[in-house]
């Protein structure tokens, strides 16, 4: 077995959290929707559901990560261009991202905090979708990232 590479696991190496979690209002992605895939929900009130979780290369984007009482926490994370980051799904985002295709460009924003319709319940977050278009009118596609998933395909 060959040895660990030394300070393999130093702090300095961890990698950062890659799921959203909308923790500010103003939080946002801008990215190529790369992926969509179902996951087991992990709620206690809807298992056995399966829950969409969308996968984007970022283009620009800033969230806000929550402590243990749903606080956020600064500074924001900010991914860097080209990095790969999740969104989970939820009934508003999943009726408008249906209209999504693989290599299209996306925006979501969290824009506003309704207070939960029962009580225990946490707050809604409402998270508008964009799809950015072209001068001509047409959905934007990132034609960069589309053609190298065609090239992967040739190997």
């Amino acid at each position: 077995m060959p040895k660990a590479k030394a300070n393999w696991d130093d702090e300095s190496n961890e990698a950062s959290n890659s799921f959203v979690s909308w923790g500010e209002v103003g939080d946002f992605i801008l990215g190529t929707l790369t992926a969509v895939r179902e996951v087991a929900s992990t709620l206690p009130d809807r298992v056995g559901e399966m829950q969409k979780v969308y996968e984007f290369k970022v283009a620009e984007c800033r969230y806000h990560l929550l402590d243990e009482k749903k606080n956020p926490i600064e500074p924001a994370e900010e991914p860097q261009k080209g990095e790969i980051i999740s969104v989970g799904g939820r009934k508003t985002i999943d009726s408008r991202m249906q209209r999504a295709k693989i290599g299209q460009v996306v925006g979501l924003k969290f824009v506003e905090e309704l207070p939960a319709k029962t009580k225990g319940y946490n707050a809604t977050k409402l998270i508008k979708v964009f799809f950015p278009k072209n001068a001509d009118g047409t959905p934007e596609m990132d034609e960069e990232w589309l053609e190298s998933q065609k090239e992967e395909k040739d190997f």
